[in-house]
């Protein structure tokens, strides 16, 4: 489980829309559910953090190739880990 400070709202990964929301990282939630749900893995020589969510299997990405307001987003998309899936582990969870 994560908690947003701003809103102290934990975040949910959208798996109810098929549409473009879907995978979506979104901190909207007041209580646990599935998808609420994630495993954090140590990965690679770095030690860097992927996470996976519960909710569907998926690895979250950050949406790079994506412009405009969907840039940098969070999404619980990747079938495989890649750059693109790794977050620098600076609170040496590994």
């Amino acid at each position: 489980m994560f908690f947003n400070d701003a809103n102290n709202d934990l975040v949910s990964t959208e798996i109810l829309d098929p549409g473009i929301y879907d995978g979506m990282l979104n901190a909207r939630a007041t209580s646990v559910g599935s998808g609420e749900e994630y495993n954090l893995y140590c990965y690679g020589t770095s030690r860097n953090l992927v996470i996976q969510s519960r909710a569907n299997d998926m690895y979250v990405s950050t949406e790079i190739g994506d412009s405009g307001g969907d840039y940098a987003m969070l999404r619980a998309r990747a079938t495989v880990i890649g750059p693109w899936e790794q977050y620098i582990n600076t609170e040496q969870f590994c």
